[in-house]
C-alpha cells in the first residue's frame, strides 16, 4: 500500500469520515505523541488534518477531466520569494488579504507539500495540470486575481464539505501550495529565467 493511501486509510473510516483523533476533554494543547499516533493541538490531531488533506486531494483528482497537456519531463521550479510573487499578482489593496490568507494557512502548508510528495507522478502531473487549467480558464473570464484565487479555493473543496472550516482552510493551503511552486498564476522574473533553462 503506497504511503498516500495508508495516511487516507488511517485517517478515514469506511464511511469516508473523519476520525476524530483529538483529545475534547478538556486538554486543548499536551504536544504529546500518543500511542495512537495522533497529537493533541488546539483539540484536533495530526491524523485528523491529515484526513481532510486526502479528502481533498481524492476530491481534486477525481474531478480532473483532462490533463493530457501537462509536459511530465519539467523538473519542479522550487520555492519561490512568495512576497514577490504576491506584489506581482495582486493589486496593492488585495496584497493585504492574500498575506493573511498565507498567515492562516502557513502551518498547513508543509502537510499539503508532505502528502503531495506521497501521490505518484501521474497524479502530480494531472494536478498541475488541473489546477493550470482552472487558473487559465478564470483568467480567461476577465477574473481579477483575486476573484481567481477565490474561485480556485471553491474549486478544491468537497461539495459536502462547502460549509466545513478545517476543509475550507485546508483547500485554501491547496490552492496556495500551488501557487508558490509556480504552477498558477504570473511567474516573478527569477522564475521566468528558471524556466527558460529548460
Amino acid at each position: 500500500m503506497d504511503k498516500a493511501n495508508k495516511i487516507s486509510q488511517e485517517a478515514t473510516n469506511s464511511t469516508g469520515n473523519l476520525f476524530v483523533g483529538g483529545n475534547f476533554d478538556g486538554i486543548a494543547n499536551d504536544g504529546v505523541l500518543h500511542n495512537d499516533g495522533t497529537i493533541n493541538i488546539g483539540a484536533v490531531s495530526v491524523v485528523e488534518e491529515m484526513g481532510v488533506i486526502a479528502v481533498i486531494f481524492k476530491y481534486v483528482i477525481d474531478n480532473i477531466s483532462d490533463c493530457n497537456n501537462y509536459d511530465k519531463s519539467k523538473p519542479p521550479v522550487g520555492w519561490v520569494k512568495t512576497s514577490e510573487k504576491i506584489k506581482i499578482n495582486f493589486a496593492m489593496e488585495q496584497v493585504l488579504t492574500v498575506v493573511n490568507y498565507y498567515k492562516y494557512v502557513l502551518p498547513k502548508l508543509k502537510m499539503i507539500e508532505d502528502y503531495f510528495q506521497t501521490l505518484d507522478s501521474e497524479d502530480q502531473a494531472e494536478l498541475h495540470s488541473h489546477m493550470f487549467g482552472l487558473y487559465n480558464v478564470n483568467k480567461m473570464d476577465g477574473l481579477s486575481a483575486l476573484e481567481n484565487l477565490h474561485r480556485l479555493f471553491e474549486a478544491v473543496i468537497p461539495s459536502n464539505q462547502k460549509l466545513n472550516a478545517r476543509y475550507t482552510s485546508m483547500a485554501k493551503a491547496l490552492v496556495l501550495f500551488f501557487f508558490e511552486d509556480c504552477t498558477i498564476f504570473e511567474k516573478t522574473p527569477s522564475e521566468v529565467i528558471q524556466l527558460g533553462l529548460w
